[in-house]
């Protein structure tokens, strides 16, 4: 099984589209096992509302908190989409090719 997060920081709809592919079968094999945002948004309220796990990370150790659930969860992908934050340099080389962003929102 391919292990995604997905990171968000607005309305989730690119979040949407990633559930909805997964629920018709057209993402065999792939499962997302964590959405994760640097605050409260509607992202996080739509992944809970269809029962996956989500993680708000504090804001005063927003990349060190992340970091340390994404290699929990052993994430394959990680899927930014609309999400508001820069990623600072550590956090992108222990996911180095791992990391895809898929809508800029800075």
């Amino acid at each position: 099984m391919y292990r995604i997060a997905v990171l968000a920081s607005t309305n989730g709809t690119d979040l949407q589209a990633i559930i909805d592919e997964m629920k018709d079968g057209k993402m065999e094999g792939i499962e997302l096992v964590l959405v994760a945002s640097n605050k409260q948004c509607y992202a996080i309220e739509r992944a809970e509302k269809q029962g996956y796990e989500t993680f708000v990370a504090p804001e005063h150790r927003r990349d060190i908190a992340l970091r340390q659930i994404l290699l929990n969860k052993k994430v394959d992908l990680i899927c930014l989409v609309g999400y508001i934050r820069i990623l600072d340099a550590d956090f992108v080389k222990e996911f180095e090719g791992k990391i895809i962003n898929v809508h800029p929102a800075i």
